[in-house]
């Protein structure tokens, strides 16, 4: 027989619907070429704690490297001190054939550690090696080495545009001092340079508070540190926060919401989560800045691929979820942003961004 559907079925069809139609498109897995990879990519994770837009690149990276004939190795640093981190990029480097390309972030490769020095001189050892450094730039000295390519966003333009969003939303709710704060994660210093050097422009006025550093963390342990930054800075009458991710946008979220405080967040990576977030009224996440995870891991193999080794600087132009076309007015209205900020629209490009004197 039949069955005939009722009209909860067609209010729970029309439901699907909905949701399917508003799923992010996703470029289909390209078919492969060979039946088993004839080479592998050495993937060295930036992090033993879960972290959603690194998943979602990891994802698409062992996709696309397989259609084109390459299967990634993933690697585990014995912690996430930059030492351990050379220490393990040292041994792939002596371990593993020439023509195997390493992908790695350069979480902290600063001088303020000593790291730099040692990077370089490694890395320079092994002129035939082709070493693409992912999702943050590594410091001018490596990324001008002849072997070194760089695949990611601009990630001074990704705290340039989380200032923009908080200026945006000053704007439309906020007359009097807008104090901000930006929350800087292993690794994002030019986050942070991007969101400082923004939000002092006069036409912004938004004032900067010494920004804060956190650690890896799960969910958990960086909810109980933002919990307790929250209750710190209130006296401070903090009105905006920058997170260097997601992850800690979303602790934000929460401790913010629970304890009444009602300042804003603007988050960065744009996870499928934070997205739906900002399109909820009465959140206090007001925006996050779109990274683009699948588009860089799909950028990466085809760098490996390639008949060459290194030279190649690819930065991916982030965007904000919400805010994007406020922020655009304010870049061709403001003479430092116009000077700083790509001349032309393209996603993809190969030259670094801001102030010229970084």
């Amino acid at each position: 027989a039949i069955v005939k559907p009722t009209r909860e079925d067609d209010d729970l069809i029309r439901f699907m619907a909905k949701f399917i139609r508003d799923v992010p498109e996703v470029e289909p897995t390209p078919t492969p070429t060979t039946s088993l990879p004839t080479r592998r990519l050495h993937y060295i994770e930036p992090s033993a704690v879960f972290n959603d837009h690194y998943a979602r690149f990891e994802l698409r990276l062992s996709q696309v490297a397989y259609a084109a004939g390459f299967g990634v190795q993933h690697h585990v640093p014995a912690s996430n001190n930059p030492a351990h981190i050379l220490d393990l990029l040292g041994r792939l480097l002596s371990d593993t054939p020439p023509d195997e390309p390493i992908l790695l972030v350069p979480r902290r490769f600063g001088s303020e550690n000593s790291t730099e020095a040692r990077a370089k001189s490694l890395v320079g050892q092994y002129a035939n090696r082709h070493i693409i450094f992912i999702d943050q730039e590594p410091p001018h000295s490596i990324r001008k080495l002849p072997n070194v390519s760089y695949v990611g966003p601009d990630n001074w333009l990704i705290g340039s545009l989380a200032a923009l969003a908080l200026a945006a939303h000053r704007s439309s709710a906020s007359r009097g001092a807008f104090r901000v704060l930006t929350v800087e994660g292993p690794g994002g210093q030019r986050r942070r340079d991007g969101f400082v050097d923004t939000a002092k422009l006069e036409p912004l006025r938004l004032e900067n508070l010494k920004p804060v550093k956190i650690e890896d963390l799960d969910r958990f342990d960086t909810s109980v540190f933002v919990r307790g930054l929250v209750r710190d800075r209130e006296r401070k009458l903090v009105n905006g926060f920058f997170t260097g991710n997601d992850e800690t946008a979303a602790s934000f979220v929460d401790a913010i919401e629970d304890s009444g405080h009602g300042g804003v967040i603007v988050g960065c990576d744009g996870t499928r989560e934070m997205r739906q977030l900002v399109m909820r009224s009465g959140t206090s996440l007001i925006d996050t800045v779109l990274t683009y995870a699948a588009e860089q891991a799909q950028e990466t193999v085809r760098i490996a691929s390639a008949n060459y080794v290194g030279g190649m600087q690819r930065y991916r132009r982030p965007r904000l979820e919400r805010y994007r076309y406020v922020a655009q007015k304010l870049i061709e209205e403001t003479e430092e942003l116009r000077n700083w900020w790509p001349s032309d629209s393209r996603d993809w490009n190969d030259q670094i961004c801001g102030p010229t004197s970084r």
